[in-house]
């Protein structure tokens, strides 16, 4: 026995309303977090972001570190790398809509925090966390503005907000996303778009040969276990969609007169970068002027605080 017309398109609506409810099912579900690492001090909640506030283990809190991390990472990304410093406080920025990665001894007063008004998933949402965070739990005698990636990013554009706010601060950008600048190799539109479907998937594999060639080399056990946290990180998968999308439209809104706007500030480029396109990202930085400096660090991936961390700490020593 035929089907007629009207049968075969209220199956094929139906098949098409499935569809549509399974890619928002998988668009929007929340995916389990990455493990917490034990951290001494306190967790804040701004808006949709985590802020962790470790104090110096001297007491006396005479420097100050705030991290903000890239795209995928958390602020896990930073452990370790100012360990040794016991008169600095280190202050980690987490992305508006990921996990918690750190678990604190305390929860912190937020009572200062109010939810940004740029939209979740955004360079902006996560800025004006970042120069909430800076203004209320900074104490140190000195400030280092630390950003990797899409959180060098972040730095920028929270300098831009408010300038006045990093009057005599000091800057490091790590293999930072930067105006006018460009992804290593663009992933397609279409597979944007496929990236709720793909994601579960990514989470049950999050290391294979391709990823290899992107991230690196895996000897170290802590840099393994950040970049198999990456697929994890993210509560959902809409997030990463909207964090790559406003990852490019954000590096074509701005000319490079914005670097211009900058304290003190060194930019960390790599040559061997397979994320972004470091020489994009160089030009960028030259555009800034003098007192953005560039250093090139050879024989490292994107993730230079991982795989050499002396070009980062000299920094901050000096």
């Amino acid at each position: 026995m035929g089907f007629d017309m009207s049968t075969v398109l209220a199956v094929a609506l139906g098949m098409a309303l499935i569809a549509v409810a399974l890619y928002a099912w998988l668009l929007l579900r929340v995916g389990a977090g990455p493990s917490h690492e034990q951290v001494p001090g306190a967790v804040y909640r701004v808006g949709a972001c985590w802020v962790y506030r470790l104090p110096a283990s001297s007491g006396r809190a005479r420097h100050t570190v705030v991290a903000v991390h890239g795209f995928l990472q958390s602020p896990a990304y930073f452990m370790g790398l100012y360990r040794d410093c016991p008169d600095t406080e280190v202050i980690l920025v987490g992305s508006g809509d990921y996990h918690q990665a750190l678990g604190a001894e305390q929860q912190g007063d937020s009572s200062w925090a109010q939810p940004p008004a740029a939209p979740l998933g955004t360079i902006a949402y996560d800025a004006e966390v970042l120069r909430q965070a800076l203004a209320n739990l900074a104490s140190g005698d000195t400030v280092w503005l630390h950003g990797h990636s899409r959180g060098g990013a972040v730095v920028v554009d929270a300098v831009r907000k408010d300038p006045a706010l990093f009057d005599h601060k000091r800057l490091i950008l790590e293999a930072p996303v930067l105006p006018q600048g460009r992804l290593f190799r663009p992933l397609p539109r279409g597979a944007v778009l496929l990236l709720p479907c793909l994601l579960p998937a990514w989470r049950r594999h999050p290391i294979n040969e391709r990823m290899r060639l992107v991230l690196g080399r895996l000897r170290d056990e802590h840099k393994h276990r950040l970049m198999a946290a990456m697929p994890h990180n993210p509560r959902r998968a809409i997030t990463v969609m909207r964090n790559l999308r406003d990852i490019e439209a954000w590096m074509r809104r701005y000319g490079t007169d914005l670097l211009a706007g900058l304290p003190d500030a060194v930019v960390l480029v790599t040559p061997q970068d397979r994320i972004l396109d470091a020489e994009s990202m160089q030009r960028s930085a030259e555009d800034g002027g003098d007192h953005v400096r560039i250093q090139s660090v050879r024989g490292v991936s994107h993730f230079i605080s991982i795989d050499r961390p002396s070009a980062v700490t000299a920094l901050y020593e000096a």
